[in-house]
């Protein structure tokens, strides 16, 4: 009995798939007969694809506030590219600029006309306060109804501008500034 039983158990380790064979098929209409799911089937099955997240609908206020915070980065990436070019009296092109040279050549890049001159230029957009400055505000120097001098609001307290002759246009801090008027987003 014992070495029976030992050579038996033997033979179903060493066999491969006499453990795992599938089992006769039951008779017709017992209980049995009724396919069961594998669980290897369960466990391998993928999890159902969630449905697309909708697009949420913008409002009119906030399709307006991402058009002009393009605008606004628009202005300074052209400001940036001029990084660099001499100070021209009177010149608004790459080839020169003077200061509201610099400010008339970005604004149009984005379709806006600018009088050439400080004094002028602060006769357009709406005033802002020094201290609620943002990107592509026009700052301007000077007071009593004449400024002599305007540079852009690049952030951090600086201004893109073109300072005076003999210089390039270059970053400087906003100190000293008498007033701001804001063209985009007004």
């Amino acid at each position: 009995g014992g070495l029976i039983s030992l050579a038996a158990l033997l033979t179903l380790l060493l066999v491969p798939g006499t453990l795992l064979a599938a089992p006769a098929p039951a008779p017709a209409g017992s209980p049995a007969a009724t396919p069961s799911p594998s669980p290897s089937a369960s466990a391998t099955a993928k999890p159902a694809a969630k449905p697309a997240a909708k697009k949420r609908k913008l409002t009119k206020a906030q399709r307006r506030a991402k058009r002009v915070a393009r605008k606004r980065k628009l202005v300074l990436k052209v400001a940036r590219r001029q990084l660099g070019v001499r100070y021209v009296w009177g010149g608004a092109s790459r080839r020169g600029f003077d200061c509201s040279g610099l400010t008339l050549y970005v604004f149009r890049r984005l379709g806006r006309s600018l009088p050439h001159g400080a004094t002028a230029q602060a006769r357009r957009g709406k005033r802002v306060s020094l201290r609620r400055l943002v990107i592509g505000d026009l700052v301007f120097y000077g007071g009593s109804g004449y400024y002599h001098h305007v540079g852009i609001y690049g952030g951090r307290g600086r201004i893109i501008h073109a300072p005076r002759a003999g210089s390039v246009v270059s970053y400087s801090r906003v100190g000293g500034a008498a007033t701001a008027r804001r063209l985009i987003g007004n």
